[in-house]
């Protein structure tokens, strides 16, 4: 079997059946790829939308942490490569084909795919779509290592990489960046590649506030990224040649870089709030109860 699909939810009854008809409808052959769905302990009718699939391998993970609930279903992989996705995004009709075919051409051992917001989104949000994901096309296409991070709503992995390094730190978020940072420290001839038809609709975020609202979670703890891997966040030198390339590759009219300006001012104000929150609970908690079970004795 080539792929195994990985998806956690916990109480995404809104988006979850899209999801699923999503990734039932893909363009690859069906004999190839298996769905796993791991339930992470939902209380609304979440449970009861993926029974309505009996193609779905259904397990269940009562810790209530997302990246324990993916470390239950790689137990349970049988994909050489295994894709994951969120319970609130639609993947696009070619995303296991344009995953393959990536990995294939290119020799990779991770893909990251382009994140969309529905047609529905804010506008603002739409300008700060095209930014994000240029941001991850030119951090990988220039191989500056420690920018790298990772987005487990669309992200595949050769399995081979997690039976070599074992599965997720069980973190509250940035558990998927980790593991690239690790799998480069172990094997710094690998390949990590963005591809831009790999592509994956947020249908949870519809608003900009929502988008901050995320942001500030994962600033928050990318606090244990900086602290025991060699991860950076990106400088502002280099976030302004991203959004000069941007702005030039889509032709931006000067409204449109007045959204421009006013989205990342907000966006660096939520940035370093969560920053600072980050690193007042990281003093506040020992790192046995803030990060769980699984959490890194070695700096690399």
């Amino acid at each position: 079997m080539l792929f195994s699909v990985i998806v956690p939810f916990l109480n995404e009854e809104k988006y979850l059946k899209e999801c699923i008809e999503s990734l039932l409808a893909q363009d690859f052959d069906k004999e190839e790829y298996e769905l796993i769905f791991v339930d992470d302990g939902s209380t609304d009718n979440s449970l009861g939308i993926v029974k309505e699939f009996p193609e779905i391998k259904l397990l269940h993970e009562a810790s209530g942490n997302v990246f324990a609930a993916r470390n239950t279903a790689l137990k349970a992989a049988q994909g050489e490569i295994i894709a994951f996705t969120d319970a609130d995004c639609r993947v696009a009709k070619d995303w296991l084909s344009q995953i393959y075919r990536g990995m294939e051409d290119a020799g990779a051992a991770i893909v990251l795919g382009k994140t969309l917001f529905p047609q529905e989104a804010a506008v603002s949000l739409h300008v700060l779509e095209e930014y994000l994901n240029s941001r991850t096309e030119y951090i990988i296409a220039r191989g500056n290592r420690r920018y790298f991070y990772g987005y487990t709503n669309n992200m595949a992995v050769r399995a081979v990489i997690f039976k070599q390094l074992g599965g997720f730190k069980e973190w509250p978020v940035p558990g998927d960046t980790e593991i690239i940072h690790r799998y480069l420290f172990t094997c710094p001839e690998g390949r990590v590649i963005f591809l831009s038809q790999m592509q994956v609709f947020h249908l949870e975020v519809k608003k900009l506030n929502d988008w901050y609202k995320k942001n500030f979670y994962y600033c928050m703890h990318n606090i244990l990224l900086e602290k025991y891997t060699d991860f950076s966040p990106v400088s502002l030198k280099i976030k302004m040649e991203i959004l000069a390339l941007c702005s030039k590759k889509y032709r931006h009219s000067l409204l449109h870089l007045m959204r421009y300006c006013f989205v990342f001012a907000a966006a660096g104000l939520f940035y370093l709030l969560g920053r600072c929150a980050g690193k007042l609970r990281y003093f506040f908690y020992p790192e046995s109860k803030y990060s769980g079970k699984n959490f890194p004795v070695e700096v690399y």
